[in-house]
């Protein structure tokens, strides 16, 4: 899945987008114009965000807000969790989306969740290589 990157005014930004503190220029590190590949979804009561690696190579939540639409294919390796008791879903990878204490781990940046978040991305890399021959 991939969503590119539009060229966004803050000074227009929600303000389920702002409380994120995405509506200030030094959070927002993403180029306008630009493919991301992305790592999951997040859907809650108050907005939608997809995790990218960021313009400086940091995975991060941004709000759906700063993209297109590009390719909407979603890896085979996905899955999708709803949570009866949250009012939220996630769909990624099952390293993020089994639980809410997966998702938590990813977004807290925990050492096991985002080796494997690495380890994911060096593998997708490969198969990208592999294809292009």
């Amino acid at each position: 899945m991939k969503l590119l990157a539009r060229k966004v005014d803050l000074s227009e930004c929600p303000p389920n987008v702002a409380s994120t503190g995405h509506d200030q220029a030094q959070n927002v590190r993403l180029t306008a114009g630009r493919h991301y590949d992305v790592h999951a979804v997040l859907s809650s009561d108050k907005r939608v965000a997809v995790l990218v690696v960021d313009d400086i190579g940091y995975p991060l939540w941004y709000p759906a807000w700063f993209f297109e639409n590009f390719d909407m294919q979603v890896p085979s390796d996905w899955i999708c969790r709803i949570d009866r008791d949250q009012p939220w879903m996630v769909i990624g990878p099952r390293f993020i989306a089994e639980s809410y204490e997966t998702f938590r781990a990813m977004t807290e940046l925990e050492k096991s969740p985002v080796a494997l978040f690495w380890e994911r991305i060096e593998r997708m890399e490969r198969e990208r290589d592999k294809s292009d021959d």
